[in-house]
């Protein structure tokens, strides 16, 4: 039997759209960022996706497959990339667009702090561990050693904000990757309380000690996590962050959050004075420091 137009129409390739992405958004906006959730599911499928969630997307190829232009692109990106939704990076020789979609903001934004959002949430954060398990075959879910994802029933009866209960499941599981001797006799059930403990202090610390999560607990947490030389293994749960320390009567993350502001201003210091000795006629060679005689000594950048 002949087919109709309708039924040859819709066997051709083509994007589903989210009504409600339209209402906050915009028609086109909201069709380009549906079609990047397309491609990295389909990329999940296939293996292809970073561990991470990194992905990228050219924009010939989405340009040719939409029919949005490279310069109505950049202004969907960049608004899309301003209200948090997406990370992008350029990366590569030619350089590529890498994109990573955050799905707490994305959640936040179209639904609030519902039940919807948490289980969009928890159903990003599942496909998320079953994809980085596969990819990496360690703390597979529910073994002795890996941290599952709680219930949406029980994030709304405790009052987690989901964008917590997501920053302290990352950092939980860097510090078992980091410190696996520390965790190997915690069950699945213990961790999944202390991530939930670590979420729960999170709130109390921008609710009831005034922190801005963005800009002074999420990146003194990282760096204590990641860069510093004293923090790493003080911090093994988050659950700890407000208990006061007997050194000097401030809490954990003050502490915390006053080594991580020195080394930021250090480090800023360090910038400014490396600038001085710049080379301006010749960026590849910089003047960094002063010898005995008080000469810049030069070093060669390659």
């Amino acid at each position: 039997m002949q087919k109709d137009l309708f039924t040859e129409m819709f066997e051709a390739t083509y994007t589903v759209i989210n009504h409600d992405m339209v209402k906050k958004l915009d028609l086109v906006t909201a069709y380009w960022l549906c079609e990047i959730l397309s491609w990295m599911k389909h990329l999940r499928n296939k293996k292809k996706l970073d561990e991470n969630g990194w992905f990228y997307y050219t924009q010939s190829h989405m340009e040719e497959k939409i029919g949005v232009s490279s310069q109505r692109q950049n202004r969907i990106i960049k608004k899309l990339s301003s209200l948090g939704i997406i990370n992008v990076e350029r990366r590569g020789m030619p350089a590529k667009n890498y994109f990573k979609v955050n799905y707490d903001t994305l959640a936040f934004f179209l639904y609030g702090e519902s039940l919807r959002s948490i289980k969009i949430i928890e159903h990003a954060l599942s496909e998320q561990e079953i994809y980085y398990n596969s990819k990496k075959n360690i703390y597979p879910p529910n073994s002795k050693n890996g941290v599952g994802v709680l219930s949406s029933d029980f994030l709304r009866k405790q009052n987690i904000r989901p964008c917590f209960y997501r920053f302290a499941l990352q950092i939980q599981k860097k510090q078992i990757e980091n410190y696996p001797s520390q965790f190997k006799q915690h069950s699945s059930k213990q961790l999944e309380k202390q991530v939930a403990q670590g979420a729960e202090v999170l709130d109390k610390l921008v609710r009831l000690d005034n922190w801005d999560f963005k800009k002074e607990i999420k990146p003194a947490i990282e760096w204590g996590v990641e860069e510093s030389d004293f923090w790493p293994d003080k911090i093994l749960s988050l659950a700890q962050l407000r208990n006061k320390m007997k050194s000097n009567g401030n809490t954990k993350f003050t502490n915390l959050f006053n080594g991580w502001k020195s080394w930021k201003q250090d480090k800023e210091k360090k910038k400014k004075e490396r600038k001085k000795f710049e080379d301006p006629n010749n960026p590849s060679r910089k003047f960094l420091k002063k010898g005995p005689d008080g000469r810049a000594i030069v070093v060669w950048e390659n």
